[in-house]
């Protein structure tokens, strides 16, 4: 699958419109190309504390989910082709610390 970091969501109510926006903003990057065109491709967006603007925003699109980064585990990992991390700083350190005990 892609990994993708981003800093921010930017939503800040939940709107569906902008959760298909974000998706499709990533065209022209190489490797996500698809990700805001085709049904099939499932991506798991993990945030770094409960978002509900994010979640209820991605609610209606049907190949997203959206969990927060300390409850992901090997099988999320692997039934999503695109994995979209937010806040990396932050995030990246909670799988380090799970990763050390």
């Amino acid at each position: 699958g892609e990994l993708l970091f981003v800093d921010s969501f930017g939503m800040n109510s939940p709107k569906t419109k902008d959760a298909v926006a974000f998706l499709k903003s990533f065209d022209k990057v190489h490797g996500l190309e698809k990700l805001g065109t085709k049904k099939m491709n499932a991506a798991l967006i993990t945030t770094f504390e409960k978002d509900v603007n994010v979640s209820k925003s991605f609610a209606n699109v049907g190949s997203v989910f959206v969990s927060e980064i300390r409850n992901i585990n090997p099988l999320d990992l692997l039934k999503y082709k695109y994995l979209v991390i937010g806040n990396p700083e932050k995030s990246v350190e909670i799988i380090k610390e799970r990763l050390t005990k």
